[in-house]
């Protein structure tokens, strides 16, 4: 089954995304024939969660490049056209996202090979494209193809190696969330061995107080979850809490901004360990402790703030309390509608775990019509999957 029953975009991916982060925007040079197309607008749209903001402002930055004289020729366009397929994704658009990426991989040739950092993005991308409509074993192609480039240009020990390596581990799992129950142990174990070749090569190279090192490690940590391994799953969690510490201890005032939200993310994600490992009550305490952190980082209507107040529902209707979990459930679910729109895999899951709490609080026709509408959404996915 391409995507889970109870899964969320918790395990792997929440790496690849980090890791392909830095590449998100980009402004033009002006010149006397060409405007300045800049994209600050629709980066800060992003980070606050206006997905839809942000694609339009993308759109037309794309638009006014396709007006001026020579811009479809320019080294940068392509990366313009990779932020809007990124917004593209961000929204559910995804046979737009296509689109756009292949006319972004089509220019870039012209300039850069395969391995080139700018290639490897929009190669990336499209495996993460892949991933969300259930195309494990595209993604997993696309990324070894990359890695085979990367490998003969860079060498086998080059950071550039360790990011495809993230997104060929997600692509052997075959899902989003390692986490998720009756994931394949081979695949599991395959992604395994992956994440530990590129936690290697990451901390070989940054040493281990570094931003690409503690999410890697958290994505192994979602990985032995999922396996069952709630030993190696604490380890790898509480290693992950204490490099983050250092890393940051070691934030400068300029780096602030990008790991103040470490610690409330890492919350979370200890707390999907614990509901995966079945253990509601720690669960409970860690998206309890996150959710003040979120809203104050995030804002209340953000989809990382919006995930939490989900599992936290989830947690609490498991546990009984479904006076208090109905109210993050309903409007948890309403903010992921919004910022992603009504066919995305995140708002499947958000649809999933409020099926499984209706259903733990005895609400069976709420359960069900969840349940169903989670899985026109899949049908749906698996259709555009298919066709591209």
């Amino acid at each position: 089954m391409p995507f889970s029953c109870r899964g969320a975009a918790t395990g792997t991916l929440v790496a690849a995304f980090l890791l392909l982060s830095a590449l998100s925007a980009c402004r033009t040079t002006a010149t006397p024939q060409q405007p300045v197309i800049d994209l600050d607008q629709a980066v800060a749209d992003e980070a606050r969660g206006d997905y839809a903001a942000a694609e339009r402002q993308a759109a037309a930055a794309v638009a006014l490049a396709e007006r001026t004289p020579g811009t479809l020729d320019d080294p940068d366009m392509p990366m313009l056209l990779f932020f809007l397929a990124r917004q593209n994704i961000n929204r559910g658009h995804f046979e737009e996202a296509e689109r756009h990426l292949q006319r972004a991989r089509e220019l870039n040739g012209r300039h850069y090979p395969p391995a080139h950092p700018q290639s490897a993005a929009l190669t990336l991308l499209e495996a993460n494209l892949a991933l969300q409509l259930g195309r494990a074993e595209k993604a997993e192609s696309l990324a070894r193809d990359l890695l085979a480039a990367q490998q003969e240009t860079y060498g086998p020990r080059h950071p550039f190696v360790a990011r495809s390596l993230i997104v060929l581990a997600s692509a052997q799992e075959g899902r989003d969330d390692p986490a998720a129950e009756g994931a394949d142990d081979a695949a599991l174990e395959a992604a395994r061995e992956t994440l530990e070749e590129a936690l290697e090569i990451l901390t070989n190279a940054w040493g281990e107080a570094h931003l690409d090192v503690v999410w890697t490690t958290v994505s192994l940590a979602h990985n032995r979850a999922g396996a069952g391994d709630a030993a190696a799953a604490d380890a790898l969690s509480d290693k992950a809490e204490t490099l983050a510490e250092q890393v940051i201890r070691a934030a400068t005032a300029a780096e602030r901004q990008e790991v103040e939200t470490l610690q409330a993310d890492l919350e979370v994600s200890r707390g999907v360990i614990d509901l995966a490992l079945d253990r509601p009550a720690a669960a409970l305490a860690r998206f309890e402790a996150a959710l003040p952190r979120l809203r104050r980082l995030y804002g209340q209507s953000h989809p990382e703030t919006a995930w939490n107040r989900i599992l936290l529902g989830q947690v609490l209707a498991g546990l009984g309390d479904f006076e208090d979990a109905e109210p993050h459930l309903a409007e948890g679910v309403e903010a992921i509608r919004v910022a992603h729109g009504e066919r995305h895999p995140i708002y499947m899951f958000a649809l999933q775990r409020r099926s499984t709490a209706y259903y733990d609080a005895g609400w069976g026709a709420e359960a069900l019509a969840d349940w169903e509408e989670a899985r026109l959404i899949r049908d749906r996915l698996l259709e555009i999957g298919e066709s591209l």
